[in-house]
């Protein structure tokens, strides 16, 4: 029996023996494993990435540059073509993209009103034209007659009053005639008396030649109301807005059936497609690097296509086109091209390359901001 307890026991070790021992191994292998996860890290070369290039500015004549994005611009600007006339928009000829030449048709006004002005300027012409041509032929034999015919009845008048006050007058019974009626008779006298040198003055004036003073005047009359006159029909001809260039419509800003409170604000906007040029504005922390523009030099790349690169000539500066905002001030600078350089067209963004000055040159003064 007691061999028996001591065998049972003698296992039980053995088999706690060999249990500890694969504990100990396991242990000791997963450090082995970690260390050596650790060092085939270290020896292990791993695959490399591949990393792209930096950007090339091989292309570029100089070394030392800033990068500002430019904008296609044209060198004339762009037009607004604008009616000098208030009113309506009758009519629009155009659309944005169109090409258009000297003098063609672009929009035009309500002309109505216009046109009834010019005719009442020519009723006045013709009446004044009328009237100094009458006086100038002087006056008609029949007028004349029909004056001296009335001349003729106001001398009766005037005759019969005087003998009727004479009779009174003659009476040697003054009390035969009342003093109402005596007043009244020589009332009547003087009034027939007043007519007749009237009309004396009115024959006499029909009579008498035109003078130099009084055609002068209706000359004047007359000219006045000719520029008046030309004046509308001037205004007729500004009712229609047309081209003063060849070019293409890039805008409208007027509408068909628009009413134009102001004159000379909106209409059609034109842009000359050559010659174009780049613009480039600079911010001030960076204006003092450019070159003196006598010295500058540029080039500008494709967005798209960094092979189609164009060679810049400089051509002026602004400094007062700068763009006041939050007291920061930009530099815009214009450079020219060969059209056959590159596929560009108007408005379109391309990168700008600009060299600048070394460190210790000072050139840049002669930017001066205002």
């Amino acid at each position: 029996m007691l061999k028996k307890s001591l065998l049972g026991i003698s296992i039980f070790f053995q088999v706690f023996l060999v249990g500890i021992l694969s504990i100990h191994l396991y242990l000791s292998r997963e450090k082995e494993q970690v260390v050596e996860n650790i060092f085939s890290e270290k020896t292990v070369p791993s695959v490399e990435k591949e990393i792209a290039p930096p950007t090339s500015h091989s292309h570029l004549p100089f070394t030392s540059y800033i990068e500002v994005t430019g904008t296609i611009v044209p060198v004339g600007g762009y037009v607004t073509i604008s009616s000098p006339l208030e009113g309506v928009v009758e009519d629009l000829f155009v659309t944005p993209g169109n090409k258009v030449v000297a003098g063609q048709p672009l929009f035009k006004m309500d002309d109505k009103e216009i046109y009834l002005e010019i005719e009442e300027k020519k009723a006045l012409l013709n009446k004044a034209q009328a009237s100094l041509t009458f006086l100038q032929n002087g006056t008609s034999k029949y007028t004349l007659l029909s004056k001296q015919k009335e001349l003729e009845k106001i001398s009766l008048k005037k005759e019969r009053g005087e003998k009727e006050v004479q009779v009174f007058d003659d009476l040697l019974d003054k009390m035969a005639v009342s003093v109402s009626e005596n007043d009244e008779k020589n009332l009547f006298l003087q009034i027939t008396k007043k007519e007749l040198e009237k009309a004396k003055a009115e024959y006499d004036d029909l009579n008498a030649p035109m003078t130099a003073d009084e055609q002068e005047i209706y000359l004047s009359d007359i000219e006045e109301k000719k520029v008046s006159l030309q004046k509308s029909t001037l205004k007729l001809a500004s009712s229609l807005i047309t081209s003063p260039m060849n070019g293409r419509v890039v805008e409208l800003t007027v509408a068909k059936g628009e009413y134009l409170a102001e004159k000379g604000l909106k209409g059609v906007v034109i842009v000359k497609d050559d010659p174009l040029m780049i613009k480039v504005s600079i911010s001030e922390k960076d204006a003092y690097k450019i070159k003196k523009h006598k010295n500058l030099r540029a080039v500008a790349v494709h967005p798209t296509n960094p092979d189609i690169h164009v060679v810049l000539d400089y051509h002026s500066y602004n400094p007062k086109m700068s763009i006041y905002k939050d007291d920061a001030r930009s530099l815009d600078l214009f450079f020219t091209f060969n059209r056959d350089d590159a596929p560009v067209y108007l408005e379109q963004s391309l990168e700008v390359y600009i060299e600048t000055n070394p460190a210790i040159d000072l050139s840049f003064l002669h930017y001066k901001f205002r």
